[in-house]
C-alpha cells in the first residue's frame, strides 16, 4: 500500500513531495485501521457460492494491491488473494497463537 514509484531525495521539487503516497500523517493518525470484509457472493445463473475480500484502510475502501484481474475494485477473490500472497495465506495459526480456535456459537 501506498508505494511511491519513485523515491524522495533532497532536491525533490516541494510539489512533487506533495503527490506522493506515502505520507504518515494520513496513513498512520492517532486512530488508524485497516479493514477486511468478506463477502459471501452466490451467482444467479449457477448458484455457485464464491468469496470476495474487501479491503478498508482508516473507513476508505482501497483497491488490493495485486488483485488479479478484477475489475471490481474495491474487493478481490479469494482466489486471487491467496495467489498474490501465498506467504500470508499458508500460516498455521492455533501454532502461531498457541490458542485452539474456538468455533463461533450458531446463530439463534
Amino acid at each position: 500500500l501506498f508505494k511511491d514509484g519513485v523515491n524522495p531525495t533532497p532536491d525533490m521539487a516541494w510539489t512533487e513531495a506533495e503527490k506522493r503516497q506515502w505520507k504518515t500523517s494520513e496513513i498512520a493518525p492517532m486512530g488508524a485501521n485497516i479493514n477486511l470484509i468478506l463477502h459471501e457472493c452466490t451467482d444467479d445463473t449457477t448458484n455457485a457460492t464464491s468469496h470476495k475480500v474487501g479491503l478498508r484502510h482508516n473507513e476508505y475502501h482501497i483497491k488490493w494491491p495485486r488483485c488479479g484481474t478484477a475489475t471490481d475494485v474495491d474487493f478481490c477473490s479469494v482466489a486471487d488473494i491467496k495467489q498474490a500472497y501465498p506467504y500470508s495465506t499458508g500460516c498455521n495459526y492455533d501454532e502461531i497463537c498457541k490458542k485452539p480456535v474456538t468455533p463461533a456459537p450458531a446463530p439463534v
